[in-house]
């Protein structure tokens, strides 16, 4: 249960998972509005009252539709008001309900509550997984015309193997001066490095951008995602090291790309 509570969600969060937007969902699901919400759901009416109640709110709220796209802002407020009127009504009932019926003091009320920010804290771990699963997923459906479990499981664990070999703490971002992104669908990155750095760094940092695996400060601005190429030059732009994907020599021998 805890995992469909926030699906529906995690389609909102960008491929790129961001610490920010885990936030934002998480505090919101225990604010003041997310406990109101609750409320008014939680204790609901009978089945003939809602019947009666549900085609008004979608009449007025057709109505506001219309009045905005008039420009009529007084038409607009005034149904705006009654709906509100309407919702002070629904809160109202609920705290009448709650009262009587002493739910509050029910551990289960309150878990029933907590949900959806207990379903985040629980998958957090799972929505990271989404997010580079997806990636694997993007980077297939461009290189494998037919797409099985079986490519996309070798391709997976190839890619874990290769994180495996890398230390993240050998890698000196200090001798990072910028990184870009361009190339064949924009799924390639130009790392520039200081004229102190050598090759045996170059391909530390390869070996983390082309596994997702690079340190979160080369990413701002830009989406973490497999590569296709990977270009680390100097200040002077001469080339320090290259990779490139090399099912990429098939595609420029054929011609035929796969999306």
């Amino acid at each position: 249960m805890a995992l469909f509570s926030i699906l529906p969600n995690t389609f909102k969060i960008s491929g790129k998972v961001k610490y920010e937007n885990l936030k934002k969902r998480l505090l919101s699901s225990i604010t003041l509005a997310a406990f109101v919400s609750f409320l008014i759901n939680q204790y609901v009416y009978s089945l003939i009252t809602e019947l009666i109640i549900v085609p008004i709110f979608v009449i007025f709220a057709a109505l506001i539709g219309i009045s905005q796209s008039l420009k009529e802002k007084s038409s607009a407020n005034f149904f705006q008001y009654i709906i509100l009127v309407f919702t002070i009504f629904a809160l109202i009932h609920s705290f009448i309900l709650i009262i009587k019926t002493r739910d509050f003091i029910n551990l289960s009320f309150w878990i029933s509550f907590l949900t959806d920010a207990l379903g985040w804290l629980i998958n957090i771990p799972l929505l990271f997984l989404f997010s580079y699963v997806g990636q694997l997923d993007l980077i297939l459906n461009f290189f494998v015309e037919k797409k099985t479990f079986l490519s996309f499981f070798r391709y997976l664990l190839v890619n874990m193997r290769i994180r495996k070999q890398l230390d993240v703490k050998q890698l000196n971002t200090t001798l990072i001066t910028k990184v870009e992104l361009g190339g064949l669908l924009r799924k390639c990155y130009q790392i520039t490095f200081k004229d102190r750095a050598t090759k045996i760094d170059a391909d530390r940092f390869i070996l983390a951008f082309r596994t997702m695996k690079g340190p979160k400060s080369m990413y701002k601005g830009m989406d973490q995602f497999f590569p296709l190429r990977i270009n680390c030059i100097n200040g002077s732009h001469h080339r320090i090291d290259f990779w490139e994907d090399e099912r990429l020599e098939k595609i420029y021998q054929t011609g035929e790309f796969y999306d």
